[in-house]
């Protein structure tokens, strides 16, 4: 769930949630915020159209006018601080980035060679 970590952000963010929940219509604060973070979540990614994106907020927020459309997306676009925290207030952020490790064959093969000379140590012992 996003949280905005500025002033400047939490009046915009402000600003998103009074535009989101002229579509919504009365519904309690959580809903309104979850509908909210789905449509925020929607505008910052950069895939797709804005077209496939005005659809998929539409899905949410029913029928918008194009007008409200592009005043969604420039808000959007002004949220700098945008992260998306999971449940334990963790950020996550929209990139994740695999790294690959790979051994040199005599580190592996060292290795091995030390656990073969404990094994022997240990028969020595017995």
């Amino acid at each position: 769930m996003y949280r905005p970590k500025t002033k400047e952000t939490r009046l915009l963010y402000e600003q998103f949630l009074a535009l989101v929940s002229r579509y919504l219509g009365d519904v309690s604060l959580p809903d309104l915020k979850s509908a909210a973070d789905e449509v925020l979540a929607i505008l910052k990614t950069e895939e797709g159209t804005d077209a496939q994106r005005k659809a998929e907020v539409e899905s949410i927020l029913d029928r918008l006018s194009d007008e409200v459309f592009n005043q969604m997306t420039v808000l959007a676009q002004q949220f700098v601080d945008y992260a998306i925290e999971d449940e334990g207030g963790i950020q996550r952020g929209e990139e994740i980035i695999d790294v690959n490790v790979e051994l040199d064959e005599s580190e592996e093969s060292g290795a091995e060679d030390e656990g073969d000379e404990d094994d022997e140590n240990r028969s020595d012992l017995e």
